[in-house]
């Protein structure tokens, strides 16, 4: 099985240890003005806010009781713009966040919201 790279898993230089990757479209770096051929528009644009609220360095503070299903506040240092993300599950529309894109896009999400699920998914029980 031929690998993303083009590299065919096998042996390195005599070692035992063998080198495999696996193309997914949530692992990729997706283009902000050229979609996958694949995608649906709603699909793609989707994955951008997904990859990259994931990237950023956003300041997360809880300010609800429960562990997971709960409000936080994100706060972007560099602007020091600050929005309230209620987290209520893992499906798109199931949350919301009170900045503009999630109110015009109709996508059920935005950077905000995918930035604090990562971070969710990141703690111990996650």
């Amino acid at each position: 099985m031929e690998a993303a790279d083009g590299i065919r898993g096998g042996e390195a230089s005599g070692g035992t240890w063998r080198r495999r990757r696996r193309a997914r479209v949530d692992t990729m770096k997706l283009s902000r003005t050229h979609p996958p051929p694949d995608a649906t528009l709603e699909a793609w644009q989707v994955a951008l806010r997904r990859q990259f609220g994931r990237a950023q360095r956003f300041c997360l503070q809880k300010v609800g009781t429960h562990p997971v299903v709960s409000e936080f506040r994100v706060t972007n240092p560099a602007s020091r713009q600050t929005y309230r993300v209620a987290i209520r599950g893992g499906h798109l529309g199931d949350n919301f966040c009170s900045c503009p894109d999630f109110a015009t896009n109709q996508l059920g999400t935005c950077k905000h919201v995918e930035f604090t699920l990562a971070r969710l998914e990141r703690e111990p029980g996650g």
